[in-house]
């Protein structure tokens, strides 16, 4: 199976409903054999997006091809798109085996082949031996695997999972991202998947993409999202992230950095061309801030306002002179609370980034970002 042919691409889409965009010429790829999730906020256009290409929702304009095929106005049940709903959709009258069977329906398969067939894809599920089972029997977790199942039954070429694990309590909500993770890799099938949750997201594909306010904001692996963010949108959304505002500086050596307060400047990769001296933004990772000498060149001084212990390494929130916020992650025995600290780079983590300061009217200013304040 080819990695590298794009499988489904989205092709300068809109959408509206009513008089609200929803999408703007949004464009995507999906390459073949891989699993990419759509990640944001509620109302960033994710769902829809997963709906149009289901045909459950026709593009104002644009187009969607899947397999080389234009599908932008074929109905769904020629697509060839297996979907799983955000509650599963299972009917609690039918036993797990009826249920996974529905979608063989009109299929000219005879009761033999339909039982086949149904076992098969239970058994891919881990599932097995499960057919007459009912279905209000069955854990959360079963029954979103009896979703799967069921979805997988036709043979679609796309699978499409919508929040998948929204409805499990935690607990029950790692186990079952696992034995997704594991089904997911174990069929190869193209899969798109539609969450909030950046930790579901990094589980569960190999690419994410970023959506907010109906605009495609990043695509790339977990890694790329979370250490070479695009926009202060992404590496807000995606972990947690220190945003500190000042003039941007250049040495002789073409190196950039950003003034954030008298006499200390920290250095970041330049995003987007800006001209030295302009109102620049520098996102830094807290567990790429550590705690050094006092005095220490490029060091900011602040003192240790709150811990939250983690076992080994703990996060620290530090308010440095200046009223400036910053969020360090480091061993949990480093600091205490209401200590006296010096703060830096260390290097232990992805580099800084730096791209122009938001204009006033569109920013909260430098702080910390993350996700819990979305």
């Amino acid at each position: 199976m080819s990695r590298t042919a794009s499988f489904v691409a989205v092709d300068r889409v809109a959408k509206r409903f009513g008089g609200t965009p929803v999408l703007a010429d949004l464009s995507l790829e999906v390459v073949e054999g891989e699993v990419l999730a759509l990640l944001g906020p509620s109302g960033s256009g994710k769902t829809t997006l997963l709906r149009l290409l289901a045909g459950f929702e026709t593009a104002d304009a644009g187009s969607i091809r899947i397999s080389g095929e234009d599908v932008t106005h074929v109905p769904p049940a020629r697509r060839g798109v297996g979907m799983v709903f955000q509650h599963y959709a299972l009917f609690p009258h039918l036993d797990v085996g009826d249920n996974v069977a529905f979608g063989l329906h009109g299929r000219g398969l005879d009761r033999a082949q339909t039982a086949a067939r149904v076992g098969e894809v239970l058994a891919l599920v881990d599932l097995a031996g499960y057919e007459r089972r009912a279905v209000s029997a069955l854990s959360g977790g079963q029954q979103q695997r009896v979703a799967v199942a069921r979805a997988l039954a036709p043979a679609p070429r796309l699978l499409l999972l919508d929040e998948p694990l929204s409805n499990l309590d935690p607990a029950l909500r790692e186990r079952t991202r696992r034995a997704l993770s594991t089904v997911l890799r174990r069929l190869g099938i193209t899969t798109v998947l539609v969450t909030h949750e950046q930790e579901e997201a990094f589980d569960l594909a190999q690419r994410v993409a970023v959506l907010w306010g109906g605009a495609l904001q990043q695509v790339g692996t977990p890694e790329d999202l979370h250490e070479r963010p695009a926009n202060r949108t992404v590496a807000a959304f995606v972990g947690r992230a220190n945003l500190l505002r000042g003039p941007l500086r250049r040495d002789s050596g073409g190196a950039h950095s950003v003034a954030i307060a008298a006499g200390v400047a920290w250095p970041g990769e330049l995003v987007e061309n800006l001209a030295e001296g302009a109102d620049a933004e520098l996102m830094v990772r807290p567990e790429s801030l550590g705690f050094v000498a006092a005095g220490a060149g490029d060091a900011l001084a602040g003192r240790v306002a709150e811990r939250r212990y983690g076992g080994a390494t703990s996060r620290f929130h530090v308010t440095a002179d200046g009223g400036l916020e910053l969020e360090v992650v480091a061993p949990s025995t480093a600091a205490r609370v209401d200590e006296v600290v010096a703060v830096a780079p260390v290097g232990a983590g992805p580099p800084g980034r730096i791209w122009a300061a938001p204009r006033a009217d569109a920013a909260t200013g430098a702080g910390v970002a993350h996700p819990e304040e979305r």
